[in-house]
């Protein structure tokens, strides 16, 4: 059976936040048990995250979907904050 390539399989939770919200730590890290959690139980879409702060996308503007989730690692692996 051929698999898709993962570009084609990956699908992203984007968090987006304007002002800080002091519930964004725990929020986060329920999604990052999630998604590990959900791509343990099954290989055909591997899903991730990414968090979006409102200030740093205004500073930074990626202009690719693939350059912001490169950009924003925010609450990934070693960031969580």
């Amino acid at each position: 059976m051929l698999r898709k390539p993962l570009k084609q399989r990956l699908k992203n939770f984007v968090e987006a936040k304007g002002l800080e919200d002091l519930d964004a730590p725990l929020k986060m890290a329920r999604l990052k048990s999630w998604c590990k959690d959900i791509n343990a139980s099954q290989t055909k879409i591997v899903f991730d995250y990414v968090f979006v702060e409102e200030y740093e996308f205004s500073e930074y503007a990626p202009d690719t979907f693939e350059a912001l989730v490169k950009s924003f690692t925010t609450y990934k692996a070693g960031n969580m904050q």
